[in-house]
């Protein structure tokens, strides 16, 4: 089963760019240390309350920072306030379905995305993470027309492809895939989830040895990529090759012990001849 679906942050709108405002404190809240971007931001909200753009920003910093601590409802709660005092803030929109869809909230991750699309159509992220929310919830349709819509934003981004290619997997169009995961494989050839999917793809099709080529390759990429060794030990029992099938079912729980797959697998290959 592919499960290569990965929602992205978003960065913040040149509209609304924390160098709009002077000073340093501003400017911490949009670091790339979350702990000290919500230290920050807190102090800017409890200081000067008047201008309310400003305070917009630095909410949506700060819940963005508090999603990338896992602090979810947190973040939400804090996107909300963002939103209530800069209802074109797109970003925050964005982010907070981002937020939503971690809750699995996924019809109000749909909607926040399409309000951020609605404000900023040209925001290929808005439509990425619109289409992944799309595709979580069974839309398959609609979540193709709208990573096409990011694609043909951005056609130079690698993941955008891999989860069309997803889509059109789950939708039977398998050459159609294999078309997205070839291109994101020629966008990102040292990315080992291109290839991991692509076998998966490849062993769907019954292309068995481009199959474990593809996952040779992730594995040469990423030497404790767990889902490759569980993917290629599947793919060489098609080949009866029980021995190399074990011990990459094996390293695969090396590097994820709860990898339930791996696991019934390989009782199952120790307990029958």
């Amino acid at each position: 089963m592919f499960s290569f679906v990965r929602f992205l942050g978003v960065a913040v709108a040149t509209a609304t760019s924390p160098n709009t405002f002077d000073g340093a404190l501003m400017r911490a809240c949009f670091g790339t240390q979350s702990h000290e971007a919500i230290r920050a931001c807190s102090l800017v909200i409890d200081g000067d309350r008047s201008n309310a753009r400003r305070l917009a920003l630095a909410y949506f910093a700060r819940g963005r920072a508090l999603s990338v601590e896992g602090r979810i409802s947190e973040a939400i709660a804090d996107l909300t306030k963002a939103v209530s005092l800069n209802s074109t803030l797109a970003d925050a929109y964005s982010e907070r379905g981002r937020a939503e869809a971690m809750l699995n909230h996924l019809d109000q991750a749909i909607a926040d995305s399409s309000t951020a699309i609605r404000i900023d159509p040209g925001n290929y992220v808005y439509w990425y993470n619109c289409a992944n929310a799309l595709m979580r919830a069974g839309q398959l349709d609609l979540a193709l027309q709208d990573y096409s819509e990011a694609i043909k934003r951005n056609p130079k981004v690698a993941v955008l492809r891999m989860n069309r290619a997803i889509a059109f997997a789950q939708k039977g169009a398998p050459d159609r895939a294999l078309d997205d995961f070839d291109e994101a494989v020629r966008l990102e050839p040292k990315n080992p989830d291109a290839y991991l999917n692509r076998g998966m793809l490849h062993r769907q099709m019954k292309d068995f040895p481009s199959a474990i080529a593809d996952f040779d390759k992730a594995i040469e990429l990423d030497a404790q990529n767990a889902d490759a060794y569980r993917e290629r030990a599947a793919t060489l029992l098609v080949f009866g090759k029980r021995q190399a099938a074990i011990d990459d079912f094996q390293k695969a729980l090396r590097f994820n012990p709860t990898d339930e797959e791996s696991t019934h697998a390989l009782s199952e290959l120790k307990t029958t001849p």
